[in-house]
This record gives structure tokens, C-alpha cells and sequence, in this order.
């Protein structure tokens, strides 16, 4: 396997830049740039248990996936409402999702490095 951290790919941003364009202007591809970042979660999570046979066995990344998983349905109902444009709440989950994203590229990262497995002492 490669990295974890690759597992989020660089283009991950873009769809999320594109969110914010659904937020100020109501860009109507905002749907599919969610729904590709929803199939990214999905691998994510096929990745990290092909390594590790469940990421709920890391703590901090298991909660920031959940707290993802969240971000992304909220994002979708309000997509699928219509009420993603000027949708200050909307927005707040879209900040929380490019923030979350970050964080958990850096604990990738640092598992990457470390070689840390499950079981292993901290």
C-alpha cells in the first residue's frame, strides 16, 4: 500500500473550493464535487482497514472520520433541499470539512512515518 496520507488526494481542495462556490453562488456542480468527496471518504475508509483492519482502532482519526461522515450528510441535505446557497450553517460545515480534511492528512502523515500499528505502545 502507499501511503495513508495519499489516500486524500490533491484534488480534494478543488471540490471543496467548489462547495463554497455552491454556498456564494449556488454553482449547481456542487452536488457531484460533494459526491466525489463522499466516494473519497469511502476509500479513505477501505484504505485504512485494508492496513489496519478497522480505522476505528485509531482513536483520533476514527473520531475526525465520523465527525467527516457528519459534514458530508448535513452538506448533502442541504443540497439535495436546495438550501446550500447563502446558507451560513452550510458554510460553518463546508470551513469544518476543508478543516477536518487538513487534520487528518497530519495525523496520516505522522502514522506514515511512525509505522505505528494497532496494539502498538504510544
Amino acid at each position: 500500500m502507499s501511503s495513508l496520507k495519499g489516500l486524500i488526494p490533491d484534488h480534494l481542495a478543488y471540490a471543496i473550493s467548489k462547495l463554497y462556490e455552491g454556498y456564494f453562488s449556488g454553482y449547481p456542480m456542487a452536488e457531484a464535487d460533494l459526491s466525489y468527496i463522499a466516494d473519497v471518504q469511502t476509500k479513505l475508509k477501505e484504505g485504512l482497514t485494508q492496513k489496519y483492519s478497522s480505522y476505528q482502532d485509531i482513536d483520533s482519526v476514527s473520531a475526525t472520520i465520523e465527525t467527516l461522515d457528519h459534514i458530508v450528510q448535513r452538506l448533502k441535505h442541504w443540497l439535495e433541499e436546495g438550501e446550500l446557497k447563502g446558507n451560513m450553517d452550510a458554510k460553518i460545515f463546508i470551513d469544518a470539512l476543508k478543516w477536518h480534511y487538513e487534520a487528518l492528512k497530519g495525523m496520516l502523515g505522522e502514522l506514515d512515518a511512525s509505522g505505528w500499528m494497532p496494539g502498538d505502545e504510544s
